[in-house]
């Protein structure tokens, strides 16, 4: 199932909005993880650097050039790209996962910094220990 805006609107506020210590998991009827709900940190450039971020995936799928094929992803009608290591469901020992033609676009996005610093807060919400404060991430 694709979530659209108004799946997220008929929820209730409260569900929607965070506190600032708190990230909100919604999943799908199969209990998989669709997005988490994390709010941002109190940093305008935050939000510049999010508004960044997805200029550079737009402009990355578009030049990506996407088959059908790889454009119906299980999780909705958009493109998805495997990357990082592979270990387990028959694997014997750990394997990169070979992005193919895909590898270019794949590292330029892992390098770019609106995306690191977006990673880096997800990674610091999303852990049950936080070592950090969110606020060192503005």
């Amino acid at each position: 199932m694709v979530w659209a805006v108004s799946h997220f609107s008929a929820l209730p506020p409260a569900l929607l909005t965070p506190g600032p210590s708190e990230a909100r998991p919604l999943k799908d009827a199969c209990g998989r993880h669709l997005t988490v709900l994390a709010g941002q940190p109190s940093d305008p450039s935050y939000a510049d650097a999010a508004n960044c971020t997805l200029d550079a995936l737009l402009a990355e799928g578009e030049a990506a050039k996407f088959s059908p094929a790889q454009s119906d992803h299980k999780r909705g009608g958009f493109p998805a790209v495997n990357a990082g290591v592979l270990y387990g469901q028959g694997h014997t020992i750990p394997a990169v996962v070979d992005l193919g033609c895909h590898g270019p676009m794949v590292h330029r996005l892992l390098q770019n910094p609106h995306i690191q610093r977006i990673a880096s807060y997800m990674s610091c919400r999303c852990s049950p220990h936080p070592l950090v404060s969110v606020e060192s991430f503005s």
